[in-house]
Parts: C-alpha cells; sequence; structure tokens
C-alpha cells in the first residue's frame, strides 16, 4: 500500500444505507473530525471522479439527484445494484498537498455494465446523502457551497465541449478531457475546503443567501440548459 493516502471503506446494507471505515497510513489525527476532513469533501470529489468516467447524460442525471438532495433537502435513499458489491475511496494526497480522489469498485468478474454504473450512480447519491446529514448546519452550509462550485463547473465544461462539437444530441460521449477536468476540479476542492466557525450566524445568514438568490439559481439555470443541448427531457 502506498504511504500517502487515505481509504474510506464503503459497505451497505440491503435498503442501501451506508456504513464506512477509514484505513491507509494517513489517518486523522485525534483531534481532527473525519466528518470535516474526510467525509465532507469526498462526497463532490467522488461526485466529480463519476462524472469524468462516464457520459453527458448520464452524469447530468446524477447530477438532478444530487441537486435534490443538497439543495431541496429531497430524502433519498435507493438499494444498490446487487451487482455493485463493495465500494472504496482512496485519497492520494500530492506534494502541492493537493489530493486525487479515486473509486475503486468491487464485483464480479462477469458482471453487467450497466447494472454496474446504475449501482455506482445510487452509491453516489447515498453517500452523499448520508455524508451530508451527518453535517452541522454549518458544515454543510460549506457541503453546498462547494456541490454548486462542482455543479457549475461541470455545466461550463459540458457546454464549451458542446460549443466545439464533441457532445450534443448523437453525441453523448466522453473523452480524454473529461478525466483533464476531474483531476483539475478535484485539485480545486482538496485545496480550498474548509472548516467554517460554528456558531458564526454572520457568516452563515450571509452565505445561506448566496446560495439561496445566487448559486442555486445559477446551477439549476445550467443544468436546464445543459440538459436541453443534451435533449435530455
Amino acid at each position: 500500500m502506498a504511504n500517502n493516502l487515505t481509504s474510506i471503506e464503503l459497505d451497505w446494507d440491503t435498503k442501501g444505507n451506508i456504513r464506512h471505515k477509514l484505513a491507509g497510513p494517513i489517518l486523522p489525527g485525534p483531534d481532527d473530525n473525519e466528518d470535516l476532513w474526510i467525509l465532507a469533501p469526498s462526497a463532490p470529489m467522488f461526485l466529480v471522479e463519476s462524472l469524468a468516467k462516464t457520459k453527458p447524460t448520464r452524469g447530468l442525471k446524477l447530477c438532478a439527484t444530487i441537486i435534490d438532495i443538497v439543495f431541496h433537502d429531497k430524502k433519498y435513499a435507493s438499494p444498490i445494484n446487487e451487482t455493485l458489491k463493495h465500494g472504496r475511496l482512496d485519497y492520494v494526497y500530492q506534494p502541492d498537498k493537493s489530493a486525487n480522489l479515486i473509486f475503486f469498485p468491487r464485483h464480479n468478474l462477469s458482471y453487467n455494465k450497466e447494472d454496474l454504473e446504475q449501482g455506482i450512480d445510487q452509491l453516489i447519491c447515498n453517500y452523499y446523502y448520508y455524508v451530508y446529514h451527518r453535517l452541522s448546519k454549518y458544515h454543510g452550509i460549506v457541503l453546498k457551497t462547494f456541490t454548486g462550485s462542482t455543479m457549475t463547473s461541470y455545466f461550463d465544461f459540458l457546454s464549451k465541449m458542446a460549443l466545439q462539437g464533441e457532445i450534443g444530441p448523437g453525441r453523448d460521449r466522453y473523452n480524454d478531457k473529461f478525466s483533464l477536468y476531474s483531476l483539475s476540479a478535484n485539485q480545486m476542492i482538496s485545496l480550498k475546503y474548509y472548516k467554517p466557525v460554528e456558531g458564526d450566524t454572520d457568516w452563515a445568514e450571509k452565505q445561506t443567501n448566496f446560495l439561496i438568490d445566487t448559486k442555486i439559481p445559477q446551477v439549476e439555470k445550467m443544468y436546464k440548459a445543459i440538459s436541453k443541448i443534451m435533449q435530455i427531457a
């Protein structure tokens, strides 16, 4: 095992309820909160890592569910397709103090690709819900903020790809540029994710108003625009 990583081992029950365990050579210290420093940023990073490996229409549908979970407080619980047996997220730390996040699914040697993709999407949504509901009000605001930034950067990336004629109706595909986008986006999240001050009501009110008045409407407007381009109903 490499000496520059933290692993999040993921299991779940038949209803999709998540359990996690940390492993690896780099673990939070006794005074560190693993929910804040490990789990919270891993949710948007897991989303970005998946978006790099999938067609735009699948990625957009996944984003729509995350938007409902985080911005509209929709309850989400889904059984996970049994093709996916187990999951592991590895934070791989870089010399510049950023981190990459890599997902390792476990499945049978013989499997249906669509079933596995469905299971991974269900896991991402269940995991986002699991992490978000472990956080306090203040840390939940930070997760909402980074989720919004992740969404707008992805939608902007897709829009530019569409303008270049690389994606669109009949061209629902991904290429190496998606991986480059993922690396850049996750580097940003890992370097800029922060811990707010519990009880700072002025900050909480200001940031919440920014989300409600600016960021969430921007996310939803951009989602509708790129979905129209990709002809998603």
